[in-house]
């Protein structure tokens, strides 16, 4: 849903829709969590081969709340702090393996969502 689509919405039906939306974000978060709980051990223990593809995954879950800019601010948020979260990680993974190239790729990619999340608190905050 849309910001105009909610903001259309009578405000009973507003309240409806917040719920849910912040029930759908707590459980992203939460398989963010899990992902990173689950990736971290595997990096430490080198395996890379099996922590990469969770956190690619990941960063994608989050890449699909935020890649539409009409999309309601709270949910956009919520996608850019898993990629965030998941970049933060593949950085590491990639310096643990001397991976120049996909580190840089990874900061940059890094500095662009928190960038994206920039934008979206000013246009929030009506700057």
């Amino acid at each position: 849903m849309t910001e105009k689509q909610y903001i259309t919405l009578k405000p009973d039906d507003q309240k409806t829709v917040m719920e849910k939306g912040l029930g759908d974000c707590a459980v992203i978060r939460q398989i963010a969590r899990t992902i990173r709980e689950k990736a971290r051990p595997m990096i430490e223990a080198g395996q890379y081969d099996k922590a990469e593809p969770m956190l690619t995954a990941g960063e994608q879950l989050g890449h699909l709340l935020t890649h539409d800019p009409e999309r309601m601010i709270i949910v956009r948020l919520v996608g850019i702090a898993v990629q965030k979260m998941m970049l933060e990680d593949l950085g590491k993974l990639y310096e643990s393996q001397g991976k120049t190239d996909l580190l840089q790729k990874a900061q940059q990619r890094l500095r662009a969502v928190q960038a994206e999340g920039d934008a979206i608190k000013k246009q929030a905050a009506g700057k």
